[in-house]
């Protein structure tokens, strides 16, 4: 028995960010160097790097959208 397909779909939803993630972001902003972020705030360190900075913030205004 075989199946088969006529087309597959992956579907990715686009991040969005919206104000209430840029006022979370700030309280958790640390500056540059390894912070030792806990809770929500780990969230926000989008490249991983164990700090939210000016880099993070770079992502975040990637994905900032105003009311649609």
């Amino acid at each position: 028995d075989t199946v088969s397909y006529d087309a597959v779909i992956i579907a990715q939803s686009t991040p969005r960010a919206d104000l209430h993630d840029f006022a979370a972001f700030q309280g958790c902003f640390t500056g540059p160097g390894p912070a030792g972020l806990t809770g929500d705030c780990e969230n926000y360190d989008l490249d991983s790097d164990s700090d939210v900075d000016t880099d993070d913030l770079a992502g975040l205004t990637a994905i900032l959208r105003g009311p649609v």
